[in-house]
């Protein structure tokens, strides 16, 4: 694995995929856009030869990339409680040339959960953004960060550090979210992702999964329905996202696109999130053995307040 002046890296277009143990596993993507469902899926389309790899030590970050001038300052962050069409609007982001989309980047999460003091850990969140946010291409204009489900708990922490940047949080109702982690559950609806300081777990936990889940996503709506008021929080639900996703990005978060642009991402909509050569053939039957958590009228109070306050 090959060493590189940070100059290097920022101009020979290399990213961060990976930190691990205070070192930072960088990949050189060149022309390649983020264009694909997931960060680490637009990393996995570029070759892997050991000459398009490198590390760095950590404290890469404590300073701005090289040239801040060609960093694109993040339009938005958006956050979701999971299974809520927020890889699909995404998608719909990358439809158009002039949006730089990252979606879910390990790396934030890695960076979040590390040992750092809340200071430093601010600070180089700010500058991982910045070189993820580098502006490679002449036409590209706007920057949007998708997080993970989870980073709903740190929202606080991102608006801190990104005070000029709009959020949009994406909900659905939670049976329904409920049901699509029944199917298939993603891997912070199982007992033990989160720290027990975060989200206790009880023994009944791992023999009632679907009880587990109902106690995450309650976490989640919370973090939405606590949101200070005084700072904007646009609310974007499952139901009608294609009815309000012009609305949204043109008016909260200011962006100036044509009709031309809204044609591509509704375009890209009638496919499925994850499968851009599949069309979306709708959402599937209720699951006949999906038992409801005891939280669930608790949920629905939480998800018919997110409702009233979606503008």
């Amino acid at each position: 694995m090959q060493q590189i002046t940070t100059q290097k890296l920022w101009s020979e277009s290399w990213f961060p995929e990976k930190i691990k143990n205070n070192q930072v596993y960088w990949k050189m993507m060149g022309d390649k856009r983020f264009t694909e469902p997931f960060y680490e899926d637009t990393m996995g389309c570029v070759d892997t030869d050991e000459r398009s790899r490198m590390q760095t030590s950590l404290d890469i970050f404590e300073k701005l990339p090289p040239k801040p001038a060609e960093v694109l300052k993040p339009s938005a962050f958006i956050f979701h409680v999971s299974r809520c069409g927020s890889t699909l609007l995404a998608q719909m982001l990358s439809a158009i040339s002039e949006n730089l989309v990252i979606s879910e980047a390990p790396v934030i999460d890695q960076l979040l959960k590390s040992n750092l003091s809340e200071k430093v850990k601010n600070n180089y969140l700010k500058n991982l953004v910045a070189w993820l946010c580098r502006k490679r291409f002449g036409n590209q204009k706007h920057a949007f960060l998708k997080m993970d489900a989870w980073h709903l708990l740190h929202m606080d922490r991102f608006r801190k550090v990104f005070p000029e940047a709009s959020f949009i949080a994406m909900y659905r109702n939670p049976k329904e979210v409920l049901q699509s982690h029944h199917r298939k559950r993603g891997q912070h609806m199982i007992p033990g992702f989160f720290e027990e300081s975060i989200m206790p777990i009880e023994a009944r936990d791992y023999a009632n999964m679907d009880q587990h889940a109902g106690k995450v996503l309650q976490k989640y709506m919370q973090s939405i329905s606590e949101w200070d008021k005084e700072i904007p929080l646009t609310m974007l639900n499952y139901s009608s996202i294609q009815e309000r996703f012009w609305a949204v990005f043109t008016k909260k978060v200011a962006v100036s696109w044509t009709t031309g642009h809204k044609e591509k991402m509704l375009s890209r909509a009638r496919y499925y999130s994850k499968n851009k050569r599949r069309v979306f053939e709708g959402d599937r039957p209720e699951c006949s053995n999906f038992m409801c958590p005891k939280n669930i009228e608790e949920l629905q109070v939480l998800y018919r307040k997110l409702k009233a306050s979606t503008a």
